[in-house]
């Protein structure tokens, strides 16, 4: 059974635990909507399809943010704040990472999106511009990314003498787990940043 808060009440879901599952070419299932990374859980398939259940369907899930995801799921206590960097004003870069350190340290939950559309001010060929960059950085504009974690981290130099590094890293996971992965710096193949070291 399951709890959730739509509209201001709360609502109970009864769901079996029979979860909709492709067949892999290994004969081994696999379920065809949300998953955990490990395949012995199963807690991820289960809250969906009792979303599902409550929204009568799965295809009803396919849009929706983040606030309202938190407030279905945790009620109306729970309070999602927004914070809109406006690419115009300049935002502080060592604040803005201070702050979402802070936030990840005391166990919020975090989230993140590339939308341009509540700038009106801001030109169309600048917004397609930001979002041409960030595809070809393997991010995906408009879409909702999960963050895990914040750190930063310190490197020796290369070469006696030349100084260390600060790197401010933000890993952030894609819910939709499609085949748009991060390429730039620190990407899951770059061997050159994941030294022993760094890890």
């Amino acid at each position: 059974m399951f709890r959730f808060h739509k509209n201001g009440q709360q609502f109970y879901v009864i769901i079996d635990d029979r979860i909709p599952c492709l067949s892999k070419d290994n004969g081994q299932s696999l379920p065809f909507f949300a998953r955990c990374d490990n395949p012995n859980l199963f807690w991820v398939s289960l809250i969906e399809k009792a979303f599902a259940k409550l929204h009568g369907r799965y295809y009803a899930l396919q849009g929706g943010t983040t606030e309202e995801a938190l407030s279905d799921l945790l009620g109306p206590s729970s309070h999602p704040e927004n914070l809109f960097i406006d690419p115009l004003q300049g935002t502080d870069k060592t604040s803005l990472f201070n702050s979402l350190r802070i936030l990840s340290y005391n166990h919020c939950v975090l989230g993140c999106k590339l939308d341009f559309e509540m700038f009106a001010q801001m030109e169309e060929d600048r917004k397609n511009n930001f979002y041409r960059l960030a595809l070809t950085k393997g991010l995906q504009p408009r879409f909702y990314y999960t963050i895990l974690d914040v750190r930063e981290i310190r490197t020796e130099g290369r070469d006696q003498g030349e100084p260390g590094q600060v790197h401010r890293l933000v890993r952030i996971k894609n819910p939709w787990t499609n085949s748009q992965e991060w390429n730039g710096p620190f990407n899951d193949n770059d061997s050159a940043s994941w030294t022993q070291e760094v890890r």
